[in-house]
C-alpha cells in the first residue's frame, strides 16, 4: 500500500465532491465543504493505519459521502423550499441566499416562530424523518467517519422537527375544534395563530348572531305577525310561554353546571400540553452555540420525555455515543482542537 496512492486519491475526491465558493464573499463559510474535507482527511488517516489500499479507501470515500449526501438530502431547506414557497417568496430569494443554502446542510431554527406563522412559513423546515434516522444508524456503524459537526445537525433536526410537529398537532386540535376534534380554521390558515385566532373570532360572530336571529329575531317577528293581524292575546301568551322556556333552559344549564360540574373532554389537558411545548423550546434551545453539554441535553430530553415528550430514538443513540467520548463537551468543530500528537494506530477498527 502506498501512502502516496491514497492521498492523490484524496486530492482527486476533493476535486470532484467539494461544492465551489463564491470567489466575491470574503468570509463565506461552507458547512458542507467543512463537514466532507474533514471526514475524507479521518478516513485517510484511518486507512493508512490499518494497511488499505487504494481502492479500499476510495470505497470508504464513496460511502462515506452518501451517508453524507443522505442526511443533506433528508434537512436541506433547498431541496424541498420551492414545493412551500409562493412565486413571490421564490423570487425574493437572490443568488447570494441560494449559494448560501447549497453549501448549508442544516442550521439551527426557530421553533417559536414557526409555531406562530404555521406550517408553510419560512420558520417550518422540512425534514425527511425516516431517511435522517436510517443514516444515523448508517453513522453509529462507520466509526472510521465520526465527526461532531454533523452529529449535531443530526441532533439539532431530529429535536427541531419533533417539537414544531407537536406544535402543529396542538394547533389542530385547539380550542374551537369542531367535528372529528379538528380546528378547521387550522388548514384554512396553514397553521398561522394570528389568522387562527381572526377565524375564530369570525365563527363566534357569527355564531352569536345566529342564535339571535333564531332566538330573539325569528320570535319577535312572528309576535309582531301576530299582533298586527288581531291575535294580541295569544301574542301574550306565547310570548310569556317562550320566555319561560328560556328560563327554564338558563336555570336547567346553571344547575347542571354547578351540580355535576363542567363537562370533561379531550382538550381538558390543552393547557399542559402547551406548557410542555414551552419546555420542549426551552430544551431544544441547548442546542443553540458551537458547544452543547451532550449530558445535561439527554437529562433535559427525559425530563420532557417524563413529562409527555416523544423523542426519536436517534437522538438518544447520537448522544450517548458523544458522552462516550466527552460528556462535557459536544460540538466543538475541529479547529477548536488542540491537535495532539498520537500514533495513527489509535483509529479504531471498522
Amino acid at each position: 500500500m502506498s501512502t502516496n496512492n491514497i492521498d492523490e486519491a484524496l486530492k482527486q475526491y476533493f476535486s470532484q465532491h467539494l461544492l465551489k465558493e463564491p470567489k466575491d464573499q470574503t468570509f463565506f463559510h461552507s458547512q458542507f465543504n467543512t463537514i466532507v474535507r474533514a471526514i475524507a482527511e479521518r478516513i485517510a488517516k484511518y486507512s493508512k493505519a490499518i494497511g488499505e489500499d487504494r481502492d479500499q479507501f476510495e470505497d470508504r470515500l464513496n460511502d462515506a459521502f452518501d451517508v453524507i449526501t443522505s442526511i443533506r438530502y433528508a434537512t436541506n431547506e433547498d431541496i424541498h423550499i420551492n414545493s412551500r414557497l409562493s412565486a413571490e417568496q421564490q423570487a425574493r430569494r437572490d443568488k447570494r441566499e441560494h449559494k448560501w443554502g447549497e453549501h448549508t446542510i442544516w442550521y439551527h431554527g426557530d421553533p417559536q416562530f414557526a409555531f406562530q406563522e404555521g406550517y408553510q412559513s419560512e420558520y417550518a423546515r422540512k425534514v425527511e424523518v425516516d431517511i435522517l434516522q436510517g443514516e444515523t444508524v448508517k453513522y453509529l456503524l462507520r466509526p472510521w467517519m465520526e465527526n461532531e459537526q454533523l452529529e449535531w445537525i443530526m441532533v439539532d433536526a431530529l429535536t427541531f422537527v419533533t417539537v414544531t410537529s407537536f406544535g402543529e398537532e396542538l394547533k389542530q386540535h385547539a380550542r374551537g375544534a369542531g367535528f372529528l376534534g379538528l380546528n378547521f380554521a387550522y388548514f384554512s390558515t396553514k397553521g398561522n395563530i394570528k389568522k387562527m385566532m381572526w377565524k375564530r373570532s369570525q365563527h363566534r360572530l357569527t355564531v352569536q348572531l345566529a342564535k339571535a336571529v333564531i332566538f330573539f329575531g325569528m320570535p319577535i317577528a312572528v309576535g309582531w305577525y301576530f299582533f298586527n293581524k288581531g291575535y294580541q292575546e295569544w301574542m301574550i301568551v306565547g310570548g310569556a310561554a317562550y320566555g319561560a322556556l328560556l328560563a327554564f333552559v338558563l336555570l336547567y344549564k346553571i344547575l347542571r353546571r354547578v351540580f355535576r360540574g363542567k363537562p370533561k373532554s379531550q382538550f381538558d389537558k390543552y393547557e399542559d400540553y402547551l406548557d410542555l411545548l414551552g419546555e420542549m423550546w426551552v430544551t431544544y434551545d441547548l442546542l443553540q452555540g458551537t458547544v452543547v453539554s451532550p449530558t445535561l441535553l439527554r437529562e433535559r430530553l427525559l425530563d420532557a420525555a417524563n413529562k409527555g415528550a416523544v423523542w426519536p430514538g436517534a437522538i438518544f443513540s447520537i448522544l450517548d455515543h458523544a458522552i462516550q467520548r466527552n460528556p462535557a463537551v459536544w460540538g466543538a468543530w475541529d479547529e477548536a482542537r488542540y491537535r495532539e500528537r498520537r500514533p495513527v494506530s489509535t483509529c479504531r477498527q471498522p
